[in-house]
């Protein structure tokens, strides 16, 4: 994709869309994306954010320190965020919450990486995340069966 910056000039990115359909209802996934507890189980080590606009934070996984800024957040539905580690181009995440599925709700991220950044560490780091996310689900099903 290209697109042109506050100067004039043409920048390009790439993105990383992954998409989950998980045995939740839109509620219960909002929480496992917007609970720093649930989402310290499948984004990242250590997540230190507050979900409001223009709030910062950090997001630490596998030892790398990601500085975080909100963007958006509509409850109950979506929220992203530029995040970057130190020297390194910014890019923005999206995690949206799609309409209720006959068996779950389906769950899209988008990361928009800048030109400097490498699309295909990307993909692999939300295909670990989404793999990670869709075990807490599956934990989560398992444990309301079993009360």
């Amino acid at each position: 994709m290209t697109s042109s910056d506050q100067t004039g000039h043409e920048t390009s990115t790439d993105t990383v869309t992954r998409q989950i359909e998980l045995d939740l209802s839109p509620a219960a996934l909002w929480s496992a994306i917007s609970d720093r507890e649930l989402l310290e189980q499948w984004l990242g080590d250590r997540v230190e954010v507050e979900l409001v606009p223009g709030s910062t934070g950090v997001i630490v996984d596998d030892g790398v320190s990601r500085t975080v800024v909100i963007d958006h957040v509509e409850v109950g539905s979506s929220w992203s965020f530029r995040w970057s580690v130190d020297g390194e181009p910014e890019s923005v995440v999206t995690i949206a919450i799609g309409e209720p599925l006959e068996s779950g709700t389906r769950l899209t991220i988008t990361e928009a990486l800048s030109a400097e950044a490498s699309a295909a560490g990307h993909g692999f780091r939300w295909d670990v995340c989404t793999l990670l996310l869709w075990l807490c689900a599956v934990g989560s099903t398992a444990a309301a069966l079993m009360r």
